[in-house]
């Protein structure tokens, strides 16, 4: 009888160690995942804001720029450029996004 008190009372601590033991693992890989994603926002957003930046000056530069000083298809090709160029940072932007967004949950 002695035996199996002690069975049992093994047997309960070893599903306890077990169980810590699991909900150690899935917290460890949430914040590994966390980091991950903290350190793709922080190298991203400085470089992102300073990239915006000069963006937002040079729109506002050629937007200011009056239509009768060069003709219509020169402008309408810068504008198609810039376009292309902001275009291409949508990928950092969205995983940046999706990085903070899975970070707060």
């Amino acid at each position: 009888e002695e035996r199996l008190k002690v069975g049992k009372k093994l047997h309960s601590l070893e599903m306890r160690f077990y169980g810590l033991d699991k909900a150690t693992y899935a917290r460890m890989k949430e914040l590994e995942d966390g980091l991950r994603k903290a350190t793709v926002y922080e190298e991203n957003s400085s470089e992102l804001s300073d990239w915006l930046k000069d963006k937002e000056e040079q729109l506002v530069v050629m937007v200011a720029t009056p239509i009768r000083s060069q003709p219509l298809k020169t402008l309408a090709e810068e504008f198609k450029e810039f376009n292309q160029s902001v275009l291409f940072q949508e990928p950092v932007v969205t995983t940046m996004s999706t990085s903070e967004t899975s970070l707060f949950q």
